[in-house]
C-alpha cells in the first residue's frame, strides 16, 4: 500500500515585541546651604513650586555648564524648606510652638512658594480659629509675612481671647517679639484697645496698617 504523506504543520516563527528602552532618570540639580552641605533635588519638581528658584536654577546652569546652585541659608534652615516643598511636609506640625518655623515660612515667601504659601497661611488661620495655636505666636507669623499676612494678624486678634490647646505658648514669643515690626506692635496694642468686640478690634487692625502702607 502506498504511504501516506503527512505534511508537517506550518509554524508560524516567534518575533519577540520590541523592547522599550527606559528613559533614563532626569540627573538632579543640587542646592548647596552656605554652610557646604548638598542637597540633590529634582528641578522640575522644585520648579513647579518656586518660580524664583526656578529661575536661579536655570541661571546658574547656563553660567557655569552645571545645575548647582548655592544658596545663602545654612542647612538647619534649607532642609525643613525642602522638606515642605518636595515631600509635603506639613510646616506647622508643632502646634504648640509655631514660632520655631519661622525660619521655613520666612523662605517660602522670599523664594515665592505662593501657593504652598498660601496653603499654610489658611491651615494656621483655621488651627487659630480651633484654639490649637497661641494667637499672639500667630499674630508673630503673620507680621513676618508683612503684606500677605495682614489678615492672618486680623485672624489672630480676633481670636485672641480664644482658650488655647497650649496656654504655655506664650511664654516662648519672648526671643520674637524684638523682631515685629514696630508698627505691628503699635496698631495691635491700639486696636485691641478700642473696643471689647474682636471683630471691631480685628478691622482696626487693618485700619490702621492700611494708613500705614
Amino acid at each position: 500500500m502506498p504511504t501516506a504523506v503527512v505534511a508537517a504543520p506550518l509554524v508560524t516563527p516567534y518575533h519577540a515585541p520590541p523592547v522599550k528602552a527606559t528613559p533614563p532618570a532626569r540627573p538632579l540639580d543640587v542646592l548647596v546651604s552656605s554652610d557646604g552641605v548638598s542637597f540633590p533635588i529634582d528641578r522640575q519638581v522644585l520648579s513647579s513650586q518656586s518660580s524664583v528658584l526656578r529661575d536661579l536654577l536655570a541661571a546658574a546652569a547656563q553660567t557655569t555648564g552645571r545645575s548647582r546652585l548655592a544658596l545663602p541659608e545654612p542647612a538647619d534652615v534649607l532642609a525643613p524648606f525642602l522638606d515642605v516643598l518636595l515631600h509635603d511636609a506639613d510646616p506647622f506640625a508643632d502646634l504648640s510652638d509655631v514660632l520655631t518655623s519661622l525660619p521655613t515660612i520666612r523662605l517660602m515667601s522670599k523664594y515665592d512658594t505662593s501657593q504652598r504659601l498660601t496653603y499654610a497661611v489658611t491651615t494656621l488661620k483655621c488651627h487659630v480659629m480651633e484654639g490649637d495655636v497661641c494667637p499672639l505666636q500667630v499674630f508673630i507669623v503673620g507680621a513676618a509675612l508683612g503684606e500677605a499676612g495682614l489678615d492672618l494678624c486680623r485672624t489672630a486678634i480676633v481670636h485672641g481671647d480664644v482658650p488655647t490647646a497650649h496656654p504655655s505658648a506664650q511664654a516662648l514669643v519672648a526671643p520674637y517679639w524684638d523682631s515685629v515690626d514696630a508698627d505691628y506692635k503699635i496698631a495691635l496694642t491700639t486696636s485691641w484697645a478700642v473696643s471689647d468686640d474682636p471683630k471691631e478690634r480685628g478691622n482696626k487692625f487693618i485700619q490702621i496698617m492700611s494708613h500705614l502702607a
